[in-house]
């Protein structure tokens, strides 16, 4: 009995420690580690100052204003009637392709 726990436990913890890496690989923070620190936002990548060396392609949105399913992508369409603005354009014809209801409130959508 306490062996078998004890396997229980390792699988447990061993499938929660694959889990927060693929996590950390899809946000793409998989190779960031705790000692590094953020550059200044006027700190153009200087030799020795520990700065990225690539620029960032877009302002990143508010968080208010990302997409609830992919967190990338803008959100500029709403569900009918609910009325959430609340995803991408990817993720707007998704939901009306497969009929799913609002990623808000549950509601159904209408289209």
């Amino acid at each position: 009995l306490c062996t078998a726990l004890v396997a229980g436990l390792f699988v447990i913890a061993y499938t929660l420690l694959v889990y927060f890496r693929h996590r950390k690989k899809v946000n793409g923070v998989a190779n960031a580690s705790f000692g590094d620190s953020a550059a200044p936002a006027d700190d153009r990548g200087a030799p020795g100052t520990g700065a990225s060396d690539h620029e960032p392609s877009a302002p990143t949105p508010p968080v208010e204003e990302l997409c609830v399913v992919c967190l990338h992508g803008k959100a500029t369409w709403a569900a009918v009637p609910c009325g959430h603005k609340a995803m991408c354009k990817e993720h707007a014809e998704l939901l009306k392709a497969q009929g799913q209801p609002c990623y808000v409130c549950r509601a159904r959508v209408e289209g």
